[in-house]
């Protein structure tokens, strides 16, 4: 399970950066610093409650994964889409992140 979790992270993550460049980086680093977060998590909860990983909690963090990723496409996909139909980009960031938490 977790080989195919890295395997598909890293395909996700080549996706994302060739497709939207720097936004496809920004979000690997929320990525990231979201899974460090779930990992420092984690970690405490073994060691003072016990928590033990195991595959059904392995596969819900993959799906995370796979949401959060979701959440950004839905997002970009939304911004391009305004800046496209001609509003700046600073006026396309708060209308493209109503337009895409409703979705979300």
């Amino acid at each position: 399970g977790l080989v195919a979790g890295l395997i598909g992270l890293a395909i996700a993550t080549l996706f994302m950066v060739l497709y939207y460049r720097l936004l496809g980086v920004a979000a690997m680093l929320s990525l990231v610093i979201a899974a460090m977060m779930l990992y420092t998590i984690i970690a405490y909860l073994g060691e003072t409650r016990g928590l033990a990983l195991t595959l059904s909690g392995v596969t819900g963090i993959i799906v995370s994964i796979g949401i959060s990723l979701d959440s950004n496409v839905v997002y970009y996909e939304h911004l391009k889409e305004d800046v496209h139909n001609g509003r700046t980009l600073r006026s396309s960031v708060d209308r493209s992140f109503s337009s895409a938490f409703s979705t979300i």
